[in-house]
This record gives structure tokens, sequence and C-alpha cells, in this order.
């Protein structure tokens, strides 16, 4: 039975398929469904596919055709929504106007192109009506470009017997390729310089597209490679704009259209190329790109160039260009040029701009013209030679931008007096190269009809080469009444007149009050009695210098002290008080309010100096002798302390006093604390001998001897007292016998007592001969990268009253140093070898510029060197200096001035690690504040949350690290005579939090300023806060006698906090000199 069934299946098969041979229906069923031109077309087709035998197979499928008549066009199919997998497609091809047979152009029976459709989806002027992301392995997905032609897809079922094909889904898809911009060929996206041979498939005429995109400008070429019957019409284009058409270029060398170097900024770009006839070809362009991001940013402007005598300049571009593709900002372009003459510049653009702006070369303001609608010229007169950028803002279409300048003539004001002072900078033999601030320093001094200085202008100074002009006034009785601070102007020093100065003075501080101004009393003696230093702060609240002058009356209590006895010995003795009217009272207050009131005698000498604290009355007196040579100075301590203590002690321990020989030079002073110092002059106040308390002891004295020109040359200790008639004139005569290291001294001086301990040379390197640790390798070696010495060894001329050589002792030891200094010829030191205690030569070679700045120094021994390069502007200032050690970069540090000349900021550079510190100031110059990556601290005065102090004292400051940017800081108070007394700890902006827990308080001071007791918190345990020092300090007169901590224990973790080693009455000792000699505290004995 079931071989019959097969049997009549096969000859139903083979019936049919001998009906389809015969049948020209069947073979002709196909559903032809679009001609192609420029138009996309979407087609979806639900078929009941059916056997058809065909070119003498047996086919399950359906057949759609459709033609391409323009242009290559992007084809996809897909199956999603066939009931069964393992269906396929076959497409087939032939020519246009063909009659020949149908060839097979592809297959497929899987989805592995559906990767490549969709990530080449914006392509299609549209998008997929199925979500090709879930198509199936086993169902078929079509991709290609095709060209003009006929073509028939076939749908094909699947064979699977068991699972049949019921329904065959088709979708098809074909969009024209470059019809425009949307549907344009895409070259790629382009970073750097690229050269593209385009095909751009086949087409019949017309219009086609071609995309690329630039992160950078470019200048963009375009060529054609093979033409066919006619050249195309080659245009650049935006989305919105046509740009550039080769018609605007000759032809290449080979004939064809081009469009040559046009510029193009950052974003899409398209090509569009016309072939004005209908034949088929298959063109190919080449397109080039060379990135040029010329005037995009500060670090790549357009280069205008570098002038002298005159400028002339001129450019054009196009604003879209500078502006990203699609953004709507104003277009900004860069432009750098130097002069090297003070020029008056002009920079006009022919079209509406809406800001051109100037700027030096560290990136200053230098002068900015704004307007909201269109803006034409920018104008500066006498601008300073350097280099400038400009830069452009907004515009449309093309802009064109002139740049004009001619050397500015120095014109000084023809209507006030001056006196110019010019200093060169630079070396050259003709004055008229010194013109600008860069070849010569300029100040100028503008007198009034009276001869007074009116105004002071440093032309130039400034480091964006602004002068610095200072102004004063003067009120109706010819006084000083108002010094200005300095202002920043422009301009070529002319006289700045009143109105233009304040504009600039509130330019830069901000602050109408920027200036020193001084009250009189109504006397003709014209005498000051305020004073209010600049700034707003202290001008609207009182705060000024206030002085006031009287004489002394019966309650002011001043002390009439005597000196008695000898010059040499001058006693001390008081004589009651001085009588009401005698003294002259001059009292100061500062911008605190707090008093210093100074009496001075008839003899214009000053008496006392007065502070006061509360009811306690500071004063430290001056008592002179009949000569009227200053022979006490009585502290505080001193004057209260005459009763309690006498008057021998009370000066030892806190007086200063001073004796005088017959010539009134000084015969020797004691200091507090310390034994006398012996002192001997000669006739012409020349040092011979001194003595301090420890060399009595010794029996020594320190002897200092002089050449014919009294120039100190020895110095040494001579054991015992040396004669009267011991010359302390030596002569230098290395030739002759018993010569002491060149020397010769006096017969009458035991030289077996006398060790010399330093010994100098002048004038000449004959020295060289009576030492034997002056060898050959201290003589001087050329160097080619420093300085060059004038002359040899022989020279007797240009190091005359130089030091040249010295000799210096090691203390304990018969061992010499030497030191050799060789100069160049304008007497500067250029070489300078010297011994170290090991006997190794040292060799410092130094540069300098024409100024005298040393440029470049190397200290080297043996193979070890280091190298300084030092740079300098034009006003001297330090502006970089890098360090080398062994030809290996150390470090570099880098300067950066404000105008005034204040350090703004410091950059720190090790390898490729940088560090850059910032300093802020306010308008007194007083530093504000330190920032960096690292650490940042503030500092307040007149503000912040401190109490404000107008006189100076920092009233509270703050800081915090980058390891812990937690704000950290102290709030300040001081007493009545602005000594510090409490240092308040806090955290946050407020200092609110955290409070008191690393407290400093000075519980007290003696009269003379010295601490008597102190108190520190901080941490006493993990999480505890409190007392970690209470000191009470002992002294015996200024030195510190005993200390002692009522705080038991140590601060946590070891922490900082005095550690009180000992208990002894006296724990702290003093050599006859002063200097400490043993702190059992800290057990340095």
């Amino acid at each position: 039975m079931k071989r019959h069934l097969i049997f009549f299946l096969f000859l139903f098969c083979a019936l049919m398929a001998v009906d389809g041979r015969n049948n020209p229906q069947l073979v002709d069923k196909r559903m032809h469904f679009a001609d192609i031109y420029k138009e996309p077309e979407i087609a979806h087709f639900s078929d009941v596919p059916r056997y058809i035998f065909y070119e003498g197979e047996l086919h399950n499928y359906v057949i759609y055709t459709f033609t391409i008549q323009d242009r290559s066009t992007l084809f996809m199919a897909n199956m999603m929504g066939t009931d069964t997998d393992y269906t396929s497609f076959r497409l087939n091809y032939r020519p246009l106007n063909s009659t020949g047979r149908f060839r097979k152009k592809s297959y497929s029976s899987d989805s592995h192109k559906v990767k490549e459709v969709l990530s080449n989806q914006d392509k299609f002027n549209f998008t997929f009506d199925e979500d090709l992301t879930q198509v199936h392995l086993h169902s078929p997905v079509l991709y290609e470009v095709l060209e003009p032609g006929e073509y028939e897809l076939y749908s094909v079922a699947s064979e699977d017997t068991k699972k049949p094909t019921k329904r065959l889904e088709t979708n098809i898809y074909l969009s024209p390729v470059g019809v425009n911009e949307y549907t344009s060929v895409d070259i790629g996206h382009f970073t750097r310089n690229f050269s593209q041979e385009i095909r751009l498939g086949t087409f019949s005429g017309g219009d086609v597209y071609c995309k690329f995109s630039l992160d950078s400008i470019n200048m963009i070429s375009v060529v054609p490679l093979d033409t066919i019957g006619v050249n195309p019409i080659l245009k650049m284009e935006t989305l919105y704009r046509s740009l550039v058409s080769s018609n605007e270029y000759p032809l290449n060398e080979n004939s064809l259209p081009q469009i040559k170097d046009f510029r193009c900024g950052v974003g899409d770009f398209y090509i569009h190329a016309y072939y004005p006839d209908s034949a088929y070809r298959k063109p190919k362009l080449r397109v080039t790109g060379i990135v040029d991001n010329a005037g995009i940013d500060w670090e790549h402007p357009l280069e205008v160039g570098s002038f002298s005598d005159s400028l002339d300049y001129s450019t054009f571009y196009y604003p879209y260009m500078f502006v990203p593709s699609g953004s709507s900002s104003r277009p900004c372009v860069y432009h750098r040029f130097t002069i090297k003459d003070t020029m008056d510049i002009s920079i006009i653009s022919e079209e509406y701009l809406n800001n051109i702006t100037l700027y030096d070369s560290t990136r200053h303001l230098v002068r900015k013209e704004e307007k909201d609608d269109y803006l034409t010229s920018l104008d500066v007169f006498g601008l300073s030679p350097g280099t400038y950028f400009f830069v452009t803002e907004g515009g449309n279409g093309t802009i064109v931008i002139k740049v004009k300048g001619k050397k500015s003539v120095q014109q000084l004001s023809d209507i006030k007096n001056y006196v110019s002072t010019e200093k060169s900078i630079i070396n050259t033999p003709f004055a008229s190269d010194l013109q600008g601030p860069l070849s010569a320093t300029r100040e100028i001094d503008y007198l009034d009809p009276f001869g007074r200085t009116e105004q002071t202008i440093q032309y130039g100074i400034t480091p964006a080469l602004n002068s610095l002009v200072n102004r004063k006034e003067y009120d109706r009785m010819y006084r000083d009444s108002c010094s200005w601070l300095p202002a920043v102007c422009p301009g070529s020093g002319d006289y700045v007149s009143s109105s233009d100065f304040r504009k600039h003075i509130l330019e830069l501080y901000n602050d109408e009050y920027a200036c020193e101004k001084s009250l009189y009393d109504g006397s003709p003696l014209n005498r000051l009695t305020e004073k209010y230093n600049p700034g707003k702060d202290w001008h609207t609240t009182g705060h000024s210098e206030k002085v006031s002058y009287q004489t002394n009356s019966g309650t002011s209590q001043i002390r009439l002290f005597e000196v008695n006895g000898e010059k040499d010995n001058p006693v001390l003795s008081q004589k009651g008080f001085y009588a009401t009217g005698e003294l002259v009272v001059e009292e100061k207050k500062d911008e605190a309010g707090l008093p210093t009131l100074t009496y001075t005698n008839k003899l214009e000498q000053t008496i006392v100096s007065r502070t006061i604290s509360g009811a306690d009355t500071l004063d430290t007196y001056q008592v002179y002798d009949d000569f009227g040579n200053l022979a006490f100075v009585l502290p505080p301590m001193a004057v209260s302390s005459l009763q309690t203590l006498g008057q021998k002690d009370a000066l030892d321990l806190y007086a200063y006093q001073y004796r005088y020989d017959e010539l009134n030079h000084y015969r020797g002073k004691k200091l507090p604390g310390a034994e006398w110092i012996d002192m001997y002059f000669d006739k012409d106040g020349k040092l011979l001998r001194s003595r301090d308390g420890e060399m009595r002891k010794r029996n020594e004295w320190k002897c200092t001897f002089y050449d014919k020109l009294r120039r100190e040359v020895v110095t040494g200790i001579y054991k015992g007292m040396m004669s009267y008639s011991s010359s302390a004139s030596v002569e230098f005569a290395p030739d002759k016998p018993n010569n002491h290291y060149g020397y010769l001294f006096s017969s009458y001086l035991k030289m077996d007592s006398l060790n010399i301990q330093k010994v100098a040379y002048y004038d000449t390197y004959q020295y060289k001969k009576a030492n034997s640790c002056f060898t050959a390798a201290m003589d001087y070696i050329d160097s080619n990268d420093y300085g060059h010495r004038f002359g040899d060894d022989s020279e007797q001329l240009n190091c005359k009253n130089l030091q040249t050589g010295v000799m210096t002792r090691i203390i304990g030891t018969d061992q010499m140093l030497c030191t050799s200094t060789y100069y160049d010829y304008f007497q500067r030191p250029v070489q300078v070898r010297s011994t170290d205690i090991n006997g190794k030569v040292h060799v410092q070679n130094m540069a300098y510029d024409f100024c005298d700045h040393i440029t470049a120094s190397n200290d080297k021994v043996e193979n070890i060197s280091l190298v300084q390069t030092k740079t300098y502007d034009h006003a001297g200032r330090l502006l970089t200096e890098a360090r080398l050690v062994n030809d290996l970069v150390s470090d570099t540090l880098r300067y950066n001035y404000d105008e005034l000349g204040h350090i703004a900021n410091v950059k720190r550079v090790n390898g490729n690690h940088s560090l850059t510190s910032t300093n802020r100031y306010n308008l007194r110059g007083w530093l504000t504040s330190i920032e960096s990556p690292l650490f940042s601290q503030k500092l307040y005065y007149t503000d912040g949350i401190g109490i404000p102090c107008y006189n100076g004292n920092i009233s509270s400051m703050t800081w915090k690290t980058s390891a812990n940017p937690d704000i950290r800081g102290y709030r300040f108070e001081y007493d009545l005579l602005s000594r510090l007394k409490n240092a308040t700890y806090g955290e946050g902006e407020t200092l609110s939090l955290n409070v008191n827990r690393f407290n400093e308080q000075i519980t007290g001071y003696d009269k003379n300023g010295n601490i008597l007791g102190l108190k520190r918190s901080g941490q006493t345990s993990a999480n505890g806060y409190g007392l970690v020092d209470n000191l009470s300090v002992t002294l015996s007169g200024n030195q510190l006698k005993r200390v002692d901590d009522s705080v038991s224990g140590s601060a946590f973790g070891d922490n900082f906090n005095f550690k009180d080693g000992v208990k002894q009455n006296t724990e702290y000792f003093y050599d006859a000199n002063g200097n400490l000699s043993k702190d059992l505290n800290k057990k340095i004995i």
C-alpha cells in the first residue's frame, strides 16, 4: 500500500512539473512592486507560497521584482513574521533594458547580516518597522548596496514537510544613496590629518552627497579622480548652509575642478557633487584634511607676527568655523602678535562683531570693547612692547580683521614740569634703542608750580608693562594732604589726570579710600594730628593714627636721672622728677586706639617712652651723659626694680649700659644678664680689640688688624694684654721674610701669643706665593657657560679694592680653609674656588645679565654638581628658578606677580609633578590667603569671625589640608599692649565646632613682656581633650630660670607638650655672655 502511495505522489509531482514547464502563467507569477529613482520604498508582503517548476527545478516560493533606475541604493529584506524558520532569500540581477537572463546575485538563509544592518540603520532615510534585535538565527536577512538594474527577490518557503510554511511575510526596504544630506555616503570621523579616496557608487547624473565629521579645525581639499562626460561642480556644505563651491577655485593641474585648502571647523560637513548630464558613472573623489587649530584657543592662536616700527596686517575668517556644529554659542577667535616698540594699535573689523578684547602675554586683560549689537574697532595708545592676544567674538558671514600700528613717540606733558630718570637694562650703544620698558627703566616725576612732586610714574614697570602711578595731593597750606596708593595705568608716561587716576584706582582696588590722608593742627608748626591709612574699613570707622602734643604735668611722675662718674665708668643717679613743663609729650594712638607717650627734653633727646596697660604704666628710660652719649637704657622692669633689688642688681639684670672713651667711641657695653664687653677703638673709629665675659675668663682678646687702606685684613685671638705700642696696621709683603700668611706685623707684637683666625687679601693674587694651601687646584679655569675672568693673576688694576682671597681657621686646629675669588671686567665674581675640611676643592661659577642679576651658577665638588638657573623680568623680578643635580632636573620654581609686584602664585615643578600655591593680599599689601591643593590658609585682620584688629594684628586665621578638608582655625585676643592673650581653637566656617580643643592662653606677662604663665589644651585620650600644659615661669632678669607644669602626664600619643623633667630652683644655666649653657628639662648639660 505504501509503495502505491509513493508512486502516485511521484506521478502527481511529475505531472505538475510538466504542467509548469508548459504553462507560462505559472512561470510569470511575479509581483513587480517598485521602480526606484530618488525616493525610498518600503514594502510589506504576506503571501501563500506554492510549488512552481522553474528552470528545471521545483520551488515553493513567492517572487517579487523591482527596478533601480537612477543610483546605487541601500537594500534590506527580512522575513520576520513568517510562521516558520528555515526560509531563505535569493536575489537575482540583470542590467537595465536587458533581455538576457537574470543571474544570481546573493543568497541568505540566516540572520548573520542583522548586526551590520543595525550598525548602519542611520544610513536609511527611515526606520525599520520590525524589531531586528528579535530576529531568529534561521530567519533570513539580506543587506547590500545595489547598483541600477532589474532585480528578482525570491522568498523561499521552508522545505520542512512536518511543518510547512503556510504564509511568507516579506519586508523590503530600498533607500537611494546620496540623494541629499540625510542619505549621504559617510566617509568617516577624523581626529587627525587624513586623505581618503571615496567611491560614491553608480549614478546617472544629478546630485550626490557624502558626509564626514571633524573634531578639530582642518584645511579641506576635494578633487574628482575621474570623470565621464562632463566635470562635476563640487560644493562644501553644512546641514543648513552652503559654504564654498569649486567654481570659486581654478582647475587643478589635471584640468579638474577642486576645492583647495578650505578651512572647516568642528562638526559635520557635506560634499555635494553635481553632474549636469544623465550618463551613468561610478565617480571617485579624493578628500584630504590637514589639522589646523589656529585660532581656537590660547594655545593655538592665529599668528599675526612680530613687528618693530609699524604694523599692517589683514586676515579673514568664517565665524562658523570656530563654533562646534549645532552649537548656539558665539564664535571666539584668538589672535597673537608681538611688538618690539611702544605702538599705537588699532584692531578693526569690517564686519559687525560683539567683542574685541586685548590681553597681555600672561592673559591679563588690557582693554575690552563690548557692545550688544556690533563693534568695529578697538584702539590702544602707547601699548608697551611685548606679546599680546586679542580675541574677536561674534559675527556672521565673512569677518575681515585688520590690525594697524605705528610706533609711539613717548610724549610727556608739555604743560607740566617733570624730571625723567632712565636706566638701561639692555646692552646697546645707541640711546635710540632705549625707548620702551623692555630696554630701559624710566621714572618720571611731575612737579607742581612750587616744585613739589605731584605725580610719580614708573613707566612700564608692571608685569603687563603698564605703569605704576603714585599721586600726592596738598592742602591750601602746601602740606601733604593725601598720598594715594599706586594705580596701574596704561600709556606712554604722560601725566595722568585726576579723573583718570581715580578711575584706575577704583578698577584696581574697588575702594575709593585707597589713600593715606593727613590732618594737621592749626598752629604755625604744622604738626600732624591724625592720619588715616588706606582702606575703607579705616576711613569710615574712625580707626586712624592720632597724635596729640602737650607738656608733662606733675602727675606724669617722670623720673630725672643723671650720669655721674667718669666717661669710661658712668654712674647712674636719680635726682627726683622732672618739673612740670620741662618735657614735650607726644601721644600717639595706633589704629586700635592703643596709646604710646614719648617724652622729649629741650635737646630733642627722647627721655621716656611710656605705654599704658589699664592702671599700670610701663616706662622705658633713656639716660644720657654730659656729652649726649646714651649711657643707660632702663626697660620697665629695671625702673620698677630699682627700689626692690637695689640699683646694681637692677641694672645688671635688666639695663643696657654703655661706656665711652674720650673720643666718644664705645669703650664697653653691657646687655641684660651678661657681663661687660670691652672695646678699644683707634682715633679713626676702627675697632682694635674687644673681649666678652667668656674671653675675659681666658685672658683673651679678639684683635683686628688693618692694611694701609684701613681695610680689615687679619683677625685673631691674642693671649694676654697687648702693648699699646703694638700697631694695629699690617703690611702685605709676601716676598719679605718673617711674614705671617703674607702680612708683616709690628715687631712689638708677640706673635706666639696671637692665634690668627681669619686673613683677607685684596687687589691682587700675590698671596698665593705665601700660602701653600693655594695649590694649582685653586687657580682659575675658564668655563664657556658662565662669566669669564678679566686678565690673569698678574692683573693689577681690575681687582682694586676687591677681596681676592680669604683664609679661615677651623677653631681648635691648625687647619686653614682657603678661598680664591675671580672677577670679570665689571668686577663681578664669576668663579669662587674654596677648600673644605676634607681638603676637597669646591668650585662655583656664575653668569650675569646686563643688570648684574645672577642668571646661572654651578656649585661643583668632585663629580657632584648643582646647577641653578634664574630668569628675571624687565623690572628685575625673579621669574623662574631651576635646579639640576648632576645634570638631572631636581625642581623648578616659577613666580607670577600681580600688577603691584606682589607674588601672586608660585608653581613648584618636580618631574611630571607640580604644585601651585596662590597668594592674595588686601589693598594695604597684607597677606590674606595662601592656597594650594595640599594646604590652604586664610588670615583675617578687620574681617573674619574674631575681634577686628585695625593695627595689623591678626584677628583670626583658618586652614585646611587635602588630607583633612575640614576648616580649622583660631581666634586671637590681645591685651592693651597688643600682646597675645588667648588663641581660641574651633572648626567649621564660624569656628563654632569642637571649640577649645587646642586652645593656647598666656596667663601673664612681666613689665618687659616676658611670659610668666602659659596654658595649652590638647588631646588627652583617644576621644578626650583637655589641659595638657599649665606652666608657671620663674625668671632671673629676662632669662628663664625655672618652669613648672602643674599638669601631670603627657598628651595623648606623645603629642607636643612641655616635658617637666626636673624640679629644681634653677633649671636653666647661662654663660657670662648670656648664652644658654644647660637645660635640665631637656637634659642638655
